[in-house]
């Protein structure tokens, strides 16, 4: 199923013209090929398609997908993942690569893996492409055994947060990165509840009693969109990295399965007085429209608010036209 998921048509029209301008567009911008830290499937079609901006991969693979990890599954994805990325090294399409058993916030808030010689999650690399594919339904927050034989909790949010700040602590070999994120529409983790129960701040609990009066995806993108980019905001900002939102995309997977997919352009970044600089404010994140897919094609999601403003379809456009990138990224 999971593998389905990844091979839609919609899937591979993002990956492909969304995505991997972008990354190329980065590639050429850094004068370098990626490092890649991701989700990849055992067949890593995103890796296959991206390969030649890339050239260290930083791969998780859990074993049985909605099941929390256990030593009695099969090893064989993880396998199938790691003869797959051995056989572009041989081939010296890959530098190098590293495959963790288990799911990515289990193995970072963890700090190793569940694989046979458990491997320490560590990196000295700073990652450039991040693909975080949460569009799996494992529950949040997921349960791991720790070191001592204590139950703990993982959250998604928690993970991408220890990244951020491994990013920080390692830009002076590089600062500019590219953030894929992928998540459920009706996204019901733990994380959410408490967002809606407790809102952060009076701008956002206003924008959540105006998303409330919608039904259905209407309503719940818009949510999971808040939801999501306060925490991007949060979490870059508070390690020192600007970042650039781009129109969220709406698709939909296997199943007809309702997808968000969020890209981020982060550079650590610092003004004269200290201060992270920051040219995008929230607000122009949601009151823009989404990008649909539609039949092999970007479209416009239709108005619903009239605040919602037109967005670019190209994504290179969009960002290379943006006061972000002229401040920052030239």
């Amino acid at each position: 199923m999971e593998q389905q998921n990844f091979n839609t048509e919609n899937k591979y029209f993002l990956r492909d013209k969304w995505n991997k301008p972008l990354i190329k567009f980065l590639s050429k911008n850094i004068t370098d090929r990626l490092i890649y830290m991701g989700l990849p499937s055992p067949n890593a079609e995103d890796v296959k398609h991206w390969i030649d901006f890339i050239k260290v991969v930083i791969a998780f693979q859990c074993r049985e997908y909605n099941k929390p990890s256990s030593s009695e599954q099969s090893r064989e994805d993880v396998e199938k993942l790691e003869e797959f990325l051995r056989t572009l090294e041989r081939e010296s399409k890959l530098d190098s690569y590293v495959v963790y058993d288990g799911y990515l916030e289990e193995v970072v808030l963890k700090g190793k893996d569940n694989s046979p010689q458990s491997i320490m999650f560590e990196t000295q690399n700073f990652i450039t492409l991040y693909n975080l594919d949460f569009c799996n339904d494992i529950a949040s927050p997921l349960e791991f055994v720790d070191e001592f034989g204590d139950i703990q909790t993982a959250f998604k949010f928690d993970a991408i947060k220890k990244l951020i700040s491994i990013q920080k602590g390692i830009s002076q070999i590089s600062n500019r990165f590219l953030f894929l994120l992928t998540v459920h529409c009706n996204y019901n983790g733990k994380e959410l509840e408490n967002f809606l129960n407790n809102p952060p701040n009076a701008t956002i609990k206003a924008y959540l009693e105006k998303y409330f009066s919608l039904k259905d995806i209407e309503r719940n993108s818009r949510i999971v969109r808040l939801f999501v980019g306060h925490l991007i905001h949060q979490h870059f900002l508070s390690n020192e990295f600007s970042p650039k939102i781009l129109p969220v995309i709406r698709y939909r997977g296997i199943k007809d399965t309702p997808l968000l997919h969020f890209v981020v352009l982060g550079i650590h970044s610092k003004s004269m007085a200290g201060a992270t600089p920051v040219y995008q404010q929230f607000d122009e994140i949601l009151n823009q429209k989404f990008v649909d897919i539609n039949e092999a094609e970007f479209t416009n999601s239709t108005e619903i608010f009239s605040e919602e403003l037109d967005v670019s379809t190209n994504p290179v456009d969009y960002f290379s036209q943006s006061k972000t990138f002229e401040k920052l990224w030239r």
